[in-house]
């Protein structure tokens, strides 16, 4: 007995035993070789890769490329201004005809509710838009590994940057930029503006300044429809009050007459909106201010994280070239 409790006693004194600065003490699992290049971009496991742990190869890839904030911040200003306008103009257009026509009471109750409902579900949808994800691949180990060879290479300075995506050979294309694989089996875009692969894509909207895309519950799709729905009930909403007001006001013929009035004054505004903005964009200020801050934007970076982003850096340069 006493010689069995003293094998134990030196099994839990050998157990408990440090490791020796020779190396003697040390586990088998923490003898196990561990090798890596020198990016940790494509590990070679040793003989037990169970025991190998390796540096995360994420904290390796360059950062993401910078969207263009000013472009963005330009076009979320102009949209938000926009929407909240057309809320205001329309809540307190609709209740001051009402008021002022003094409807019958469900009537009244009726405009109201529903363009306070309108109003109210534009807004939500405007803050979905501007602060939701529109569907944006981020980066895991499941879409950045495994990091093909080419990619490897020019991150390691071996290699010259790439000037088009990789074709994987499950199918999958792996973005150049993003330094990302795209999944195969959903329609994906690279935003040249927010300069990021986003799944289900479907327009860069150059009002409020965001991705629209989505598909079903997912993404802001669904909210960029139901707040222009909003708009046209809202509109319509609007219509319906005024009709009402000069029908009680003025009779028949004052309906008519504002009627045609009404359609003349929109046909002309729409058609001052569509002059403005192809002056403004294209004629005017934002068009060249934009182009030049692109090329300044090319020349000072011609290449984001370490791709290099050739293909911007070759357009920008060609642009200079043109105008020069």
């Amino acid at each position: 007995d006493s010689l069995v409790v003293e094998n134990r006693r030196q099994r839990v004194w050998l157990s408990a035993k440090p490791e020796s600065p020779s190396g003697r003490g040390r586990s088998r699992e923490s003898c196990q070789p561990v090798a890596k290049d020198r990016m940790a971009l494509t590990p070679q496991l040793g003989n037990d890769s169970t025991n190998v742990t390796i540096a995360d190869p994420l904290e390796n890839l360059p950062p993401l490329p910078t969207p263009d904030y000013a472009t963005q911040n330009l076009e979320r200003v102009r949209g938000t201004t926009l929407v909240l306008s057309l809320i205001t103009i329309f809540v307190a257009c609709t209740t001051a005809l009402v008021q002022v026509a003094a409807l019958e009471s469900w009537y009244t109750w009726l405009c109201c509710g529903l363009i306070w409902s309108e109003a109210l579900l534009a807004f939500v949808c405007l803050c979905e838009v501007q602060l939701g994800d529109p569907g944006e691949i981020k980066r895991t180990k499941n879409t950045c590994l495994p990091v093909p060879e080419e990619i490897a290479r020019v991150l390691r300075g071996e290699a010259p940057p790439l000037l088009g995506n990789l074709d994987g050979v499950d199918g999958r294309v792996y973005c150049v930029r993003c330094h990302l694989w795209r999944p195969d089996d959903v329609d994906v875009h690279h935003c040249r503006t927010c300069q990021r692969c986003v799944v289900h894509f479907d327009h860069h909207c150059g009002v409020l300044g965001r991705c629209i895309a989505g598909k079903g519950m997912k993404g802001n799709y669904k909210y960029f429809i139901t707040l222009i729905a909003c708009g046209h009930l809202g509109f319509l909403t609007f219509a319906a009050a005024s009709a009402a007001t000069l029908f009680r006001r003025w009779g028949w013929e004052a309906l008519l007459i504002g009627i045609c009035v009404a359609v003349v004054v929109l046909c002309c505004g729409v058609s001052l909106c569509m002059l403005a903005i192809e002056r403004l964009v294209f004629k005017g200020i934002l068009g060249p201010w934009l182009q030049r801050r692109a090329r300044g934007r090319a020349a000072e970076q011609p290449g984001q994280g370490a791709l290099g982003n050739a293909a911007s850096g070759g357009k920008g340069a060609s642009q200079r070239s043109a105008s020069a």
